[in-house]
């Protein structure tokens, strides 16, 4: 285009309507290694950014960038300055300067290619965005799979604590189980969640029957929490309060007077108390 215009130097821009910055993409004769940025309205250029007017300049001053050859020097006759429009939306600007003051038909030629251009840089500028958004959904993918990673490894922790807690469980119920005292366990509520043998044959009665059971239908036992919002164990009947081998009395399913000696253990959990009552019964194998 600059040899078929008989053009000199030329720098073709690039406009961002968004940001309103025009950048150069590329320059002839003028050797710049470096892009350069304008804003709308800076300067010669930026005017033509916000008026999409062409721009004709003579009478060039001294100081403008000359054109240069082995055999010498010389300043430009005429500077265009010409939006490039695609659909009425600007694209970028072409800035072209010549030793010679243009013609009508030269503008209008000038004019007719930059129209072409600015076609390609409009669909320059649509594969470019398709490429960012492209991008940008292989990093969210790229992002969306590590985060399934983490979260699948989150849960195998999350797994392989809970079947340690089991593991932990079933090896204290066995322990429990094997246990001669009466071991029975429940909540804030009072409700039974563990017996074992012992304490089964201490009520005279099956597991089945005893856990999910409030502690009070079976031991006259109440939970009480004191003004310190400490919680403790009473007998209903005597108004005991249960502490370390305290002595107890009641009847069981089999309406059997029955004496133990009664140990409460108490554990804050996250969502209130967990009680562990141990039961020894009172026989002659105890004097």
């Amino acid at each position: 285009m600059c040899r078929k215009t008989s053009c000199f130097q030329s720098i073709l821009y690039a406009c961002d309507n968004q940001t309103e910055e025009i950048t150069s993409l590329a320059n002839y004769g003028l050797g710049l290694s470096h892009a350069l940025t304008i804003s709308y309205g800076q300067g010669q250029v930026g005017q033509v950014a916000l008026n999409k007017e062409v721009t004709v300049l003579e009478n060039i001053p001294s100081f403008y960038s000359k054109i240069k050859s082995g055999l010498g020097e010389s300043a430009p006759k005429t500077i265009l300055i010409i939006p490039i429009l695609f659909r009425k939306q600007l694209q970028g600007i072409l800035e072209m300067s010549f030793l010679h003051q243009g013609s009508v038909a030269a503008l209008q030629e000038i004019i007719k290619i930059s129209e072409i251009i600015g076609g390609h840089m409009f669909n320059m500028a649509v594969l470019e965005k398709q490429r960012k958004q492209v991008e940008q959904l292989i990093k969210q993918e790229e992002e969306l799979k590590e985060t399934q990673k983490k979260q699948q490894l989150a849960m195998q922790k999350v797994e392989s604590t809970l079947e340690k807690i089991k593991l932990e469980k079933i090896k204290n119920e066995i322990i429990l189980e094997a246990c001669q005292d009466g071991v029975i366990s429940f909540n804030s509520a009072g409700i039974i969640d563990f017996c074992n043998k012992s304490a089964s044959e201490i009520l005279a009665t099956g597991k089945h029957d005893i856990v999910n059971k409030n502690i009070s239908s079976l031991l006259n036992l109440s939970i009480q929490v004191k003004e310190n919002h400490e919680p403790t164990l009473i007998h209903c009947i005597h108004q005991q309060t249960i502490k370390e081998k305290t002595e107890i009395s009641f009847t069981n399913c089999k309406g059997e007077d029955v004496s133990v000696l009664a140990t409460v253990a108490i554990s804050e959990i996250e969502n209130g108390y967990q009680f562990t009552l141990f039961l020894q019964k009172i026989s002659v194998d105890l004097f």
